[in-house]
């Protein structure tokens, strides 16, 4: 019997795999090398519906690699069509919830800054505009 790779699945049916992505993996594979969650992901497949071969699983949306949250992969070309359309159009929405460490003023607002991503560690950084390759970056919150 094939080990399943840990893996928190949510839901799964013959047209979408939804886990539980945790804080820290990248959501697909990036320049650290280190295991994405897509690759967890197809390996969890294959193991569960005995799959040889390449395994398709299609990327829909991402979340940010320090943030957890659910994750919805297609399994097939027509629902990655779909789901791709839905989160396109704001069919489906994702919704985050951050953790503050002090109360906000406001219930509402804008953070504005300059980011710029270390390529090496994959983690943006708020910089100083003038910074070489910095990128404007902005969030609504309420």
């Amino acid at each position: 019997m094939t080990k399943l790779p840990e893996l928190d699945v949510l839901h799964c049916c013959n047209h979408v795999l939804c886990v539980s992505k945790p804080a820290g993996m990248p959501t697909v594979p990036d320049s650290s090398r280190d295991e994405s969650l897509l690759e967890r992901a197809k390996r969890w497949v294959a193991a569960e519906f005995n799959k040889p071969g390449a395994v398709y699983l299609g990327v829909v949306h991402r979340l940010d690699r320090p943030v957890s949250g659910v994750l919805a992969f297609a399994r097939t070309s027509k629902a990655a069509a779909r789901l791709t359309a839905a989160f396109h159009d704001r069919v489906a929405r994702k919704t985050y919830v951050a953790i503050t460490s002090t109360p906000l003023n406001v219930r509402e607002g804008t953070v504005e800054h300059w980011v710029v991503k270390k390529g090496s560690k994959n983690v943006v950084r708020v910089v100083p505009e003038a910074t070489p390759g910095a990128r404007f970056a902005r969030t609504r919150y309420r």
